[in-house]
């Protein structure tokens, strides 16, 4: 969406592997979050990025902003029922959290918010990278 210059918000929920899907917090503060992003405005080509803490409601203390912490180190690849067919399995993570990230807000109880741009671009590698012209006469 936020490609198509849509306004683009993503939830989710934290929960644990072997926990049972609580959904209480994003459905009690969900549209508060959204209102208040929606007021904030959403810049072009970004996704607005929300993610609610596992706790129970009443021990959420707001939205905080936050960086999107470094913590994945890959993705465990599962065989299916089928020859070489394979799907994603859990998520292989570094257990150090980064301070100020979305995972040390979510820990704090507060719920995250990230803007995550579209271009991946390394625009500061990008401005240095020069030109080597295979035609350029010598």
């Amino acid at each position: 969406a936020s490609l198509l210059g849509v306004p683009a918000i993503a939830l989710s929920q934290r929960y644990g592997r072997d926990d049972p899907i609580d959904y209480r917090a994003s459905s009690l503060f969900g549209t508060k979050v959204i209102r208040h992003i929606l007021d904030l405005g959403i810049p072009q080509r970004t996704v607005m990025n929300v993610n609610f803490p596992k706790a129970n409601p009443s021990e959420i203390k707001g939205i905080k902003a936050a960086q999107l912490d470094q913590h994945k180190l890959g993705d465990v690849i599962v065989s299916g029922k089928t020859p070489n067919h394979f799907r994603l399995g859990p998520l292989h993570s570094d257990p150090k959290i980064s301070p100020g990230s979305d995972r040390a807000v979510l820990d704090d109880n507060w719920i995250s918010l990230t803007p995550l741009t579209i271009d991946v671009t390394s625009h500061h590698v990008l401005a240095d990278l020069t030109l080597l012209d295979f035609l350029a006469k010598k």
